[in-house]
């Protein structure tokens, strides 16, 4: 529930439907908005370095683990943006984000 419903609602509608409308407003281009709004979302991800650590994980494992992370979630939410923004669509990338969770990376 809170993989595939709770958390993408509510980063879509914080990183997407309440960061992008005002970057779009100042006057950015589409290209700057997709780029840099999601950085922070990347960012938002950052704190399950913390978790990890609690467990006992290595350090040197957990900072990879989040450069990893923070790059496929920055890259991730820079395709969501520019859907946002072509389609105007909470709910469409929404869904996207949903479905991202469901399928995970791809097992190497």
């Amino acid at each position: 529930m809170r993989n595939y419903i709770v958390a993408p609602l509510t980063e879509e509608i914080v990183f997407r439907g309440c960061m992008v409308p005002p970057l779009l407003a100042s006057g950015m281009s589409t290209l700057k908005v997709s780029l840099i709004a999601p950085l922070f979302f990347g960012i938002a991800h950052v704190h399950h370095a913390m978790t990890r650590i609690s467990k006992g994980e290595r350090v040197s494992s957990v900072v990879l683990i989040t450069i990893f992370q923070f790059l496929y979630t920055s890259l991730f939410g820079s395709y969501v943006s520019y859907a946002f923004i072509r389609s105007g669509s909470i709910i469409a990338v929404t869904f996207s984000h949903s479905y991202c969770n469901w399928m995970g990376l791809p097992d190497l």
